[in-house]
């Protein structure tokens, strides 16, 4: 049940080993830069894009700054975000630079605009800080964050949950419910607390 939910938290990425550069024109893609999807069909906080990782493996981070600036590209440094102000903006978080290259990921806006998975109509918790979903070939998968949930707004909504399962497995950190229509609730809470951080996933699955 951990793994399960451990896959879930990981926002259900979905990796495509294929050379696309939807992100990218010929002003900011250098050569020796590969980009391989995440996910499809991937929203995050309302707003559609398209994500990939990244390798450039013959420039790193300060040689590719470089490469913008002689493209006139703007962009701009905060920690390991990295935004390039081109195609209603780019983001790169890095994960690794060092003198020969750099690898992270990049989120762009997406051409389309993509179908937010809908939840159920009893699932009333309001007030998220980040609401990320994405496709498989198998199922789509809606993960919501949520600061200072009440221990008893959490049993409420496992009591709603267990009465609309047919399989359920709970436990102090951790709970897990196969829905009558075969969807997924996995939940991620500590019932050691009055208040804690809630991540919910939802799980649609069968596309």
């Amino acid at each position: 049940m951990i793994k399960r939910i451990s896959y879930f938290l990981g926002v259900g990425l979905f990796l495509i080993h294929a050379n696309l550069y939807a992100c990218l024109d010929k002003d900011t893609n250098t050569q020796g830069m590969l980009l391989n999807p995440i996910g499809k069909q991937s929203i995050l906080n309302g707003s559609s894009v398209d994500m990939y990782d990244l390798v450039s493996r013959d420039c790193n981070l300060e040689c590719y700054a470089k490469f913008l600036d002689k493209n006139n590209v703007k962009f701009s440094k905060q920690g390991v975000l990295f935004y390039i102000e081109k195609k209603g903006g780019i983001t790169i978080q890095v994960l690794n630079n060092n003198e020969r290259g750099f690898d992270g990921r990049i989120i762009c806006k997406a051409k389309k605009d993509y179908k937010k998975l809908a939840l159920p109509s009893y699932f009333k918790i309001k007030g998220q800080t980040t609401d990320f979903q994405t496709t498989d070939n198998k199922s789509t998968s809606r993960t919501l964050s949520y600061p200072k949930v009440n221990r008893t707004v959490y049993l409420s909504l496992i009591n709603t949950l267990k009465s609309k399962s047919n399989n359920v497995d709970i436990n102090n950190a951790f709970s897990y419910f196969e829905l009558n229509d075969k969807s997924e609730f996995n939940l991620v809470f500590d019932m050691r607390r009055n208040t804690g951080n809630l991540v919910v996933v939802y799980v649609r699955n069968g596309n």
